[in-house]
């Protein structure tokens, strides 16, 4: 297996908690990155980043790990079983390598074979000089903690699938080395590095991508525990409603606006060069617009309904421009998101509808039309929809009568009259998983 590393841009803990590498004729996407110092809400990210992996794990879509340091071999009987794998290793010409956890004859062993090789060649590289039986104990190391922090990833292994390992704690040479063992087989891998990068050699820093997340400080990072995220989802009791879900008055759904922002983008001297809509997806300010709103720009500032302060950010979250989503994240309390449909009824034509945005800097423009049109382009789920928009309102929302986003507006065709694109609220969801609240 090939692997091809950091192929999106990861700009935050959350970013790479919700990326997914895809796997495509035998090549991995794979994420390797090193977070350096720490933020103001350092902490926070780091369980929110837990509290969505797990469920992740709940669901069945893949794995994720959390360690706290690397263990080291204690007895005897371990240390002459690892060493033993070693020498299997090396007696039958390096074409078999295997510990408790990986199963002989398997595509699990062949990538893991393959990994070791290209491993133990960085190993030598940035260790000139280093004897046999330096390299011998380097080796033994990787396999016992192969073993010891990535057994449940190994049993449930599958090339295609999305594992997520995360290290807090010291980590040098022989720990980073071990992590990108890890990305070779396709895991993604994220240090976090509160302190900074003290421990590792520069000449293998440049094999993860550098994320500076603030200054350097100590940090207390709470273990991780599995078991406490899945007793909390067991014991979850399920919302209760205390509002009928019932059809809104058009001055209701206008109220909505509070919920879309205007952002606009500037270029490296300040001066904006375009301006867009956006929709607060999170109170903790995640905003999702369009991908073609934000491109090219240096940063942005945003704009919130009846607040006059501005928000300025170029802190992009996600992007993606084949759905033409993006996702940016401003500091700050925002008001409560407008809630996503969820596919309670199917949507038809007909149907009347609502766009709320900011076209040509007009401020969250409220117009209303109906569905047009259900639309599959290019693989994506599209509405067509007949209410006016301009531009400017990319990015904006478009919402049922109870209220509800269920397409964000993304292109208008000046040629056709009231010919409207919105990307539906099924890409939103799969998108934004995790963000939405």
């Amino acid at each position: 297996m090939k692997v091809r590393y950091n192929v999106l841009n990861i700009t935050s803990i959350m970013a790479f908690a919700s990326v997914k590498g895809g796997l495509n004729q035998s090549c991995k996407d794979v994420y390797f990155l090193s977070c350096i110092g720490q933020s103001d809400h350092y902490l926070r990210m780091i369980r929110e980043m837990d509290g969505v992996l797990s469920e992740r794990v709940q669901q069945g879509q893949g794995d994720y790990i959390r360690i706290t340091g690397f263990p080291g071999l204690k007895s005897m009987e371990e240390i002459n079983f690892y060493r033993g794998c070693y020498e299997q290793w090396l007696q039958s010409g390096r074409r078999r390598l295997t510990g408790k956890n990986i199963p002989p004859g398997t595509q699990l062993e062949e990538a893991v074979r393959e990994a070791m090789e290209k491993t133990t060649a960085k190993f030598r590289e940035y260790s000139k000089g280093a004897s046999e039986s330096m390299e011998s104990n380097f080796i033994i190391k990787l396999i016992y903690w192969l073993d010891c922090t990535a057994s449940g990833i190994l049993t449930n292994w599958n090339q295609a699938g999305s594992c997520k390992f995360v290290v807090n704690g010291a980590v040098k040479n022989h720990e980073y080395l071990f992590l990108y063992f890890l990305t070779l087989i396709g895991i993604d891998v994220m240090i976090l590095m509160p302190e900074g990068n003290k421990g590792i050699d520069k000449s293998l820093l440049s094999m993860s991508s550098q994320l500076v997340l603030g200054p350097c400080s100590p940090a207390e990072i709470p273990c991780y525990d599995r078991r406490e995220y899945i007793t909390a989802s067991r014991h979850k009791e399920p919302p209760i409603s205390t509002e009928r879900r019932c059809v809104k008055k058009f001055e209701e759904l206008a109220m909505i606006a509070a919920s879309v922002v205007m952002i606009a983008v500037h270029d490296q001297e300040g001066n904006i060069t375009a301006t867009g809509s956006g929709i607060i997806i999170s109170s903790d300010g995640y905003i999702l617009t369009n991908h073609h709103v934000i491109q090219g720009g240096v940063f942005y500032t945003v704009r919130i309904e009846d607040n006059d302060e501005l928000y300025t950010t170029d802190e992009v979250i996600k992007d993606n421009s084949f759905l033409d989503l993006a996702l940016i994240r401003i500091e700050g309390r925002m008001p409560g998101p407008a809630p996503l449909y969820r596919g309670s009824d199917e949507l038809v034509r007909g149907q009347k509808v609502v766009a709320i945005g900011s076209p040509l800097g007009m401020f969250n423009s409220v117009s209303d039309g109906i569905i047009s049109g259900l639309r599959t382009i290019d693989n994506v789920k599209m509405i067509q929809f007949t209410a006016p928009i301009s531009h400017g309102s990319s990015g904006g929302a478009l919402i049922n009568l109870y209220g509800e986003i269920i397409g964000i507006s993304t292109a208008g065709f000046d040629r056709g009259q009231n010919l409207n694109l919105a990307v539906s609220y099924v890409e939103i969801d799969k998108f934004a998983r995790g963000f939405y609240k």
